[in-house]
Order: C-alpha cells, then sequence, then structure tokens
C-alpha cells in the first residue's frame, strides 16, 4: 500500500478559539507600560501569567473567576498567578465596553489579601476611564499577541504527515 499523506493547519482554528484580544496600557507618549513589567518577571512567572490569559481568553466575562481571576467591580478584573517562589502577582485590567478587548493596565501583588500598590482598585478605574475615552491612543496590541502570533505563523506551515500501511 502506498504512503498516504495529510495536510494539516490549525491556525485558523487556533484563532476563532480566541474570545478576548488582550491590549496593553501605553503611555501619552505611546510606550507600552505593561511589557516592560512583563519582561521584568522570571520566565516561569511569564509562563504563568500567558497560561492564565490562555484560560480566560476562551472564557465568557461571566465565566472568569478564581483560580485565574478575580472582579474588582466595574468590569474591571486582577489576573492571577504565582511565580517560583510563590508571590502572588496580579495584573488589573478592563473588559472595554461590549467589544471582545481586555486591556491590561496595573501590575500588581497580593499578600495576606492586601494588593501593593494598596489602592490597585483606584488606579485601575482611572486607567480604564483613560482607555475608555481613548482606547487607540491608550492602549495596543502586547506581548500576548507576540506570543500568539508566533505560534500562528508556526502552525499556519502546512504540515505534511507519511503513514505507512
Amino acid at each position: 500500500m502506498l504512503p498516504q499523506a495529510v495536510s494539516l493547519s490549525s491556525a485558523a482554528a487556533d484563532q476563532s478559539k480566541r474570545a478576548w484580544r488582550f491590549r496593553c496600557l501605553h503611555s501619552a507618549r505611546g510606550e507600552d507600560l505593561i511589557d516592560r513589567w512583563h519582561k521584568s518577571l522570571s520566565k516561569k512567572a511569564r509562563a504563568k501569567l500567558e497560561r492564565a490569559m490562555e484560560h480566560l481568553c476562551v472564557q465568557e466575562r461571566t465565566e472568569w473567576s478564581r483560580p485565574h481571576a478575580s472582579p474588582l467591580g466595574n468590569h474591571i478584573y486582577v489576573i492571577r498567578f504565582q511565580d517560583e517562589n510563590r508571590q502572588q502577582h496580579r495584573i488589573a485590567g478592563h473588559f472595554h465596553g461590549s467589544s471582545n478587548i481586555f486591556v491590561l493596565t496595573q501590575p500588581a501583588t497580593e499578600k495576606d489579601d492586601e494588593y501593593d500598590p494598596k489602592n490597585l482598585t483606584s488606579i485601575a478605574n482611572g486607567f480604564k476611564d483613560t482607555c475608555d475615552n481613548d482606547i487607540d491612543g491608550r492602549s495596543g496590541d502586547c506581548f500576548y499577541l507576540d506570543i500568539h502570533r508566533r505560534e500562528d505563523e508556526r502552525s499556519a506551515s502546512t504540515v505534511t504527515v507519511q503513514h505507512r500501511y
């Protein structure tokens, strides 16, 4: 029997699974404020954050809950993860109106149910107002999208599998 070739391409399927588009807060000068924080995390902490975001990106907003997220009110949530030293990291963000955009706005840590910075909710509310008034000027694509672009590019190439019977 001759070998059978099967062609696989999963980029379109992977893209359709993502319900949320993550964006990162930008300064008034256009600097990505979240990317700098993301790069400062250890490799293991970044991986845990990205896994939490992977889990959340396919969930309806009503299903965002622990262990990956916690609501702060006013459509603001914290994404939750730990580093290899069990430091509890958080990144606050908000859903932008009725769109499929979630904007990451303020990094934090948590210990004994206390956030650092202590006024995380008011900071996140301020950034929500700022972004809601100028979503394109005050937020943009961020590390999460870059990760998935590379994955999509790898997945988009056609893979041929030879089966021998």
